[in-house]
């Protein structure tokens, strides 16, 4: 009986990918008509992920209160130019900036800004932070809804417009209206729509395992394969279960996560940071109100062709992005001029997990 299950399971799976691309160009025409299978899969998968969730045992267990506390690794940052707050003019957030160091806020040479993803906060650049401070004027941003900037609570608050208002005020503060803009994940989404609506405020732009928000659709219709990856993005649809599905066991999802990095390991101190960012009230909806307020809408923005010199880093063990993001059929039709140079090895968290490589290729797209 199993044998003849698995025999069939080639055959249904190939129906499925038919299906689908037959009626994929239809998806953003008729969205509503999608919703309710986009949602089924969503929930399907993620109660899949809940029971696996279940049989796992976590590292170590604490209360949202001792979450609370700041890690050990934050508290040793020295204080005075660090860590520094910024109010956006344009809508009055909050905003927390960590630089390189004490000194590094106060060099006259380029900006270089990083723009952090989900699920992360400044703290996914350190090494970034710690390499380039030496010689660049280097500001890592918690983007708003995460770790100490301010959170709206209303979900249209974190849609792309806004992100990129935020970006804009902290380039035009530290970096005279220019800077170098590097973006992973989510803050590559933020980078490419910023780069292509504000081109002279971008002198070059480094992207990591982000693709087009615009070519992002078109990959979305034309590969099976990125439809599966995305279930995340459907489940983030729901209300409340996603903070629960997080919360779970202590956030162990976060120590599955970055547990599986394939070149660097992450130890418990530095998860632990990531645990106490989102233990914070009103992180976790924040950073899920990113998909909410965006998804499917992003994907069909007709932004502007990117002139910036570009650089895309791609590591090819991504889980949740199809390697095909990285090509130039996809990519070619929205910048004018990018690189792309692929770590084989290295996972979507590349910039944690493998620094070097990533510390390597900026300094000569930027030398």
């Amino acid at each position: 009986m199993m044998s003849f299950i698995q025999q069939l399971r080639l055959p249904i799976a190939n129906l499925c990918e038919y299906v689908y691309l037959k009626l994929s160009p239809l998806l953003f025409q008729y969205p509503l008509l999608f919703s309710p299978i986009f949602l089924s899969y969503g929930l399907m998968c993620a109660f899949s992920s809940f029971i696996f969730l279940k049989l796992k045992s976590p590292r170590s267990q604490k209360s949202l209160e001792q979450r609370h506390q700041v890690p050990e690794i934050i508290a040793k940052l020295p204080e005075d130019g660090t860590h520094f707050f910024f109010k956006t003019p344009k809508t009055n957030i909050s905003l927390h900036l960590v630089s390189g160091s004490p000194l590094s806020i106060s060099k006259d040479g380029p900006l270089l800004l990083f723009v952090h993803g989900f699920p992360e906060c400044w703290f996914s650049w350190r090494a970034q932070l710690d390499y380039f401070s030496k010689d660049y004027k280097c500001i890592a941003m918690n983007m708003r809804g995460y770790g100490e900037s301010d959170a709206p609570p209303a979900q249209s608050q974190y849609h792309i417009n806004h992100l990129i208002s935020d970006v804009d005020d902290v380039i035009d503060a530290y970096g005279n209206g220019k800077c170098i803009l590097i973006g992973h994940d989510w803050g590559g989404l933020i980078a490419y729509a910023y780069a292509a609506l504000q081109p002279n405020k971008v002198s070059k732009l480094i992207i990591l395992n982000a693709p087009h928000p615009t070519a992002f659709g078109k990959i979305y219709v034309e590969h099976f394969k990125q439809f599966l990856n995305s279930w995340y993005i459907y489940f983030f649809k729901f209300p409340y279960l996603p903070e629960m599905f997080y919360r779970y066991k202590d956030f162990l999802i976060l120590d599955l996560y970055y547990s599986s990095l394939k070149i660097s390991k992450m130890s418990e101190n530095e998860i632990d940071v990531y645990k106490y960012y989102f233990s914070k009230p009103g992180t976790l909806t924040a950073a899920i109100n990113y998909y909410r307020a965006n998804f499917p809408s992003i994907l069909s923005n007709d932004y502007p062709v990117i002139t910036s010199p570009a650089l895309l880093l791609w590591g090819c063990k991504d889980l949740a992005l199809v390697e095909d993001s990285a090509s130039e059929k996809y990519l070619k039709p929205h910048i004018e001029q990018i690189k792309v140079v692929k770590n084989y090895s290295a996972t979507h968290f590349l910039q944690q997990d493998d620094p070097n490589f990533v510390n390597e290729e900026i300094e000569k797209f930027i030398s």
